[in-house]
């Protein structure tokens, strides 16, 4: 039985707050919390459902994701690893030891208890997320798609594959095409309007969707992927002509 959503209420939001809190406006399955875990406008994320928690990228502060997941109640069953970069799992330590197992590529460079390429789907609650192979960022990249109810959008965790009008860095070609690939053939496979949850708040807005980022994040305009290496190659440029941050 796949992962539901609802309709979500947006609360305000600050750069100085704590959380973002997507309340449902009617009892549902599955609650979703961004919260900033410090480090590069880092994004963790607390999913909730049926009285079970994970927690993905803690980052280097996961205080903020520790309270929430506190408030629940919720038994904590899995931590999970975007990529395997300091900055999303360097807080793991400040987890407090229980039964919740970590679940990391095994090319991330340190142990893990289940590994992406072994099981794809997670049980949460009684429900499930899927693991999305997406390498290119690192060579252990993966994301997880939380797909919605008939009728609902789902929720895709982009870890930094995609960010909000930007996407992450890549140190080589061979690199920047694997990237290149995990974007057009996972991502932009999903339908438009999957809502996107990226591992950084570097856009001009915390989350977007499938559809609008195909519109208008500039490096998945490019014809191909020529075009899309010339950008990254150039990107400092591009961000100064175009007034982007």
């Amino acid at each position: 039985m796949p992962l539901r959503s609802a309709t979500w209420r947006r609360i305000p939001w600050s750069s100085h707050g704590m959380t973002i809190d997507l309340e449902p406006l009617e009892e549902i399955p599955l609650i979703l919390k961004q919260i900033p875990v410090a480090g590069d406008r880092n994004f963790g994320y607390l999913l909730l459902s049926g009285g079970e928690a994970a927690i993905v990228d803690p980052g280097e502060d996961p205080s903020g994701l520790l309270r929430a997941l506190d408030a629940s109640a919720a038994r904590l069953r899995w931590v999970i690893g975007t990529h395997g970069h300091a900055d999303h799992l360097c807080g793991l330590p400040l987890i407090p030891k229980g039964d919740w197992r970590l679940v990391l590529s095994r090319n991330a460079g340190q142990p893990a208890d289940l590994c992406p390429e072994d099981q794809e789907r997670l049980a949460l609650g009684g429900e499930e997320i899927q693991l999305l192979p997406t390498p290119g960022h690192t060579p252990c990249s993966h994301c997880l798609l939380v797909p919605g109810e008939t009728g609902e959008p789902g929720h895709v965790l982009t870890g930094d594959t995609l960010f909000v009008g930007k996407i992450g860095g890549t140190a080589t070609e061979e690199q920047a095409r694997t990237q290149y690939d995990s974007l057009h053939k996972v991502l932009l496979a999903l339908p438009a309007e999957t809502r996107v949850w990226p591992g950084h708040d570097v856009g001009v807005r915390p989350f977007s969707s499938i559809g609008q980022e195909a519109r208008e994040n500039p490096f998945l305009l490019q014809a191909d992927f020529a075009a899309f290496l010339h950008l990254k190659q150039n990107w400092a440029a591009y961000k100064k002509e175009h007034g982007i941050a």
